[in-house]
């Protein structure tokens, strides 16, 4: 079956999804780098609530993206035809994905318990919220700035390996 007439469209939508990914990202990115140096508990909170009012979007975005990708690769005829840069492209993808899921879950998870908003405090099952000291311990943490870097570099070497494709 010739899928050369695929190919563009799967392109763009890989490269739309992409966009759209980082832009509906962009809003949990700000929050995390921003949180340290928000003043009251209130004003955290609520970055924290439109930070996870955008993942929804942001990961159906990325399933789009990851589909793209695969069935863009399909269609171009990469997957077996000994284009490792394919191979590597999607390895890092998702060792970025896990990284940044679980380092980003662990510090808001810290910063949500120390606020009170965790779903068992919520339902008041859960502890209290933290004091002030136990909040700043949580936000005095360099898991954001990792993941940032994590997330910046890794999208700088996908994008690369894509031009490139260098192997």
């Amino acid at each position: 079956m010739d899928l050369d007439p695929f190919v563009a469209p799967l392109k763009l939508i890989h490269v739309l999804a992409a966009f759209a990914f980082v832009f509906g990202h962009g809003t949990s990115a700000v929050v995390l780098l921003r949180l340290r140096s928000i003043p009251d508990r209130p004003t955290m909170i609520a970055y924290l609530d439109l930070s996870e009012r955008t993942q929804g979007p942001t990961f159906i975005a990325l399933l789009v993206l990851f589909g793209g990708g695969v069935l863009s690769g399909i269609a171009s005829g990469y997957w077996m035809s000994g284009q490792l840069w394919l191979w590597v492209s999607l390895a890092l993808f998702l060792g970025i994905a896990v990284e940044m899921s679980f380092v980003r879950w662990r510090y808001l998870l810290a910063v949500r318990t120390a606020l009170g908003i965790t779903p068992d405090q919520r339902a008041g099952k859960g502890p209290a919220p933290g004091s002030d000291d136990e909040l700043a311990a949580a936000l005095d943490s360099r898991l954001p700035a990792i993941t940032f870097v994590v997330g910046v570099t890794g999208i700088a070497v996908l994008v690369w390996l894509m031009m490139t494709k260098p192997f």
